[in-house]
């Protein structure tokens, strides 16, 4: 595709993303996502989002897991290779 073709594409409002009109799942073809009218347990009727003490639990989770795996990993990986940049 050319760039003049791409940025066409892009005005006009087209996704770029592959399609998925049934909204079928992908891993599983046969099963649906959602029951036609069913949302998932997490996702709050009336604002369509996760509630804040979940939104929040899952930040905290996450800035936990970098904290206390990554971090450390990180330190590790640098030590490791630190003999062989600092000779």
């Amino acid at each position: 595709m050319t760039r003049a073709g791409l940025f066409d594409k892009l005005t006009a409002g087209k996704s770029m993303a592959a399609p998925n009109p049934k909204g079928q799942n992908l891993i599983r073809p046969r099963k649906l996502l959602n029951a036609k009218g069913e949302t998932p347990w997490y996702i709050d009727e009336t604002t369509g989002k996760a509630p804040g003490y979940l939104q929040i639990t899952v930040f905290m989770a996450s800035q936990l897991f970098v904290g206390l795996v990554m971090q450390p990993f990180a330190v590790w990986y640098g030590e490791l290779f630190d003999p062989i940049i600092n000779r």
